[in-house]
């Protein structure tokens, strides 16, 4: 993570990512998936996993410049107002 998903990015819901891509990859899932362990949450506390935790983070819709590593994600929640705005 390059930005605090919690928290928007320019008033805008996304979030910024450390990563390296390629054109194409815009519209990709963005997916944070943990065998097990102890998870700090975002209230701050830690929950402890037993099995697998897979959670669907948002869309990748690409570089902030094109020299850049750092990518943006539409938060999850964008996604599904825009999804349920074409019902």
């Amino acid at each position: 993570m390059a930005s605090e998903p919690a928290i928007d990015f320019n008033a805008l819901p996304l979030f910024l990512i450390d990563c390296r891509t390629r054109p194409g990859q815009s519209g990709s899932a963005v997916i944070a998936h943990r065998n097990g362990g102890a998870v700090s949450m975002e209230d701050g506390s830690t929950s402890i996993f037993s099995g697998p935790v897979t959670r669907f983070l948002g869309v990748y819709s690409g570089r902030i410049n094109e020299q850049s590593d750092i990518g943006m994600v539409w938060k999850a929640t964008a996604v599904e107002q825009i999804v349920a705005a074409v019902k």
